[in-house]
């Protein structure tokens, strides 16, 4: 949601880069909240593994533009370029939609590593970052299309391409073991929260049945607060008694 919000307020208003920065952070975590939410209350599961695919799906795309085929004269009208290029977007989830486990397991897998690579980008210059960055530019720029974007691999490239492939190798090898015998996804909190609550409601046995509820126990430590700030009131006469 981010990459597109960034895109449209860049193409469509003038404001200054820095402040786009800031609203594209608000606007993924906007929606990532919202589908977290979603996923809390409802269990909407398919909406989650769609947004999931969406991402392998355009991660997939980049890098098959990445690639020397993206230099093809073909794909230099734009129109030929985004049909393509989503297209392919799409049949990923269409494809993975069925295994919806391997289908998160192979996103946290890839993009997990990718962004490890970004951030090496950030100290060390390495042209893998471009898989990203040149469907931005093409999104951005109307005249991008007719640049030549295949870029010369330097050894520092070689190096984190590797790192980048153990990383991804390593994750989804430790993922698929680690769920191997598990259900494919947990019920949703909200779901077990109520199941929960439930069983201390009919199981009187339960310790937690005779927990007051969270009202009563919020307003009892409020009080408690508040008797700490008032003041002693006086108790009358503290003269001696005359006999």
């Amino acid at each position: 949601m981010g990459f597109f919000f960034y895109i449209l307020i860049t193409r469509l208003t003038p404001i200054k880069y820095d402040v786009r920065l800031v609203l594209t952070a608000i606007a993924g975590s906007l929606g990532g909240i919202f589908l977290v939410a979603a996923w809390w209350r409802f269990g909407i599961l398919t909406l989650c593994m769609l947004c999931v695919g969406l991402v392998l799906g355009f991660f997939v795309s980049s890098v098959t533009f990445f690639t020397p085929l993206g230099n093809l004269t073909i794909f230099s009208n734009d129109a030929v370029f985004w049909v393509t290029f989503s297209c392919i977007v799409v049949l990923i989830p269409v494809i993975f939609m069925g295994c919806q486990r391997i289908l998160s397991i192979l996103t946290c897998g890839f993009i997990g590593s990718y962004s490890v690579v970004l951030a090496i980008d950030s100290y060390m210059y390495t042209s893998l970052s471009y898989i990203a960055l040149n469907v931005l530019k093409r999104a951005l720029s109307p005249h991008f299309r007719r640049a030549f974007t295949n870029v010369p691999f330097q050894t520092n490239d070689f190096i984190i391409l590797a790192v980048w492939g153990m990383l991804a190798v390593s994750g989804i090898t430790l993922q698929i073991r680690r769920e191997r015998g598990r259900p494919c996804f947990p019920p949703h909190p909200y779901k077990l929260w109520k199941r929960e609550r439930e069983r201390r409601v009919t199981n009187i046995l339960d310790p937690s049945y005779h927990i007051p509820p969270l009202r009563e126990r919020l307003y009892g430590r409020l009080t408690q607060i508040r008797e700490l700030f008032q003041k002693e009131q006086p108790a009358g006469e503290r003269t001696p008694l005359l006999l």
